[in-house]
């Protein structure tokens, strides 16, 4: 569960553009933000780790197309992020001993890694 706050999109732009094939697509980019309490529980070998608040913010863009002279005017949309978003999180472990601590940081050196490489991975 990611919390009840709202994500904000700011910085919208939308515009038309024609692509190198003479199609044209409908181009819309922001910014999208969340910051929220969540209820999530990583499963570390020996215990849990509980998340309880996560940011994420990202700048997209979403590619309607191909643009058709009928209803519903877009036949199919491409949304992708332009760069790596950046995702930050508290784990649940306040006051934890200086091993925890290590290890928490260590978690989120591995998750913010795999975050990237999977987003690049997409391109």
């Amino acid at each position: 569960d990611l919390g009840d706050a709202p994500a904000s999109l700011k910085n919208l732009e939308i515009c038309r553009r024609l692509l190198g094939n003479h199609e044209k697509v409908l181009q819309i980019d922001g910014s999208l933000i969340y910051h929220g309490n969540t209820d999530i529980v990583v499963n570390a070998i020996l215990f849990k780790l509980p998340i309880t608040k996560i940011t994420f913010r990202g700048h997209f863009s979403v590619l309607l197309r191909p643009l058709i002279g009928e209803k519903p005017i877009v036949a199919g949309a491409q949304i992708f992020f332009m760069d790596v978003p950046e995702i930050d999180y508290e784990f649940g472990v306040e006051g934890a001993g200086a091993a925890l601590s290590s290890l928490v940081s260590i978690m989120k050196s591995a998750l913010k890694e795999t975050v990237a490489r999977e987003v690049s991975n997409q391109f």
